[in-house]
């Protein structure tokens, strides 16, 4: 994970799919997105992060269990 956000702050593009597009990936992206605030110190609100996310791909992070997982990997990782 630690890669892709280098990636992605380097202004390289990177894919993530999963099959519908929405929930896995969805919760892949917003975990970047939260680790990426988390590193500059920025507002880290799981709920901004996700609500602009489904602005352009709705239904982004479909569950619970998917929200868990990302608060557990910020646990992880920070």
């Amino acid at each position: 994970m630690a890669e892709c956000i280098e990636l992605i702050e380097s202004g390289r593009l990177v894919l993530i799919h999963c099959s519908a597009g929405i929930g896995r990936t969805g919760t892949l992206g917003a975990t970047i997105e939260a680790l990426r605030c988390a590193r500059k110190n920025k507002a880290l609100s799981m709920f901004e992060i996700v609500d602009n996310m489904r602005r352009s791909r709705l239904g982004c992070v479909q569950t619970l269990e998917q929200y868990s997982f990302v608060y557990h990997q910020l646990q992880k990782m920070l």
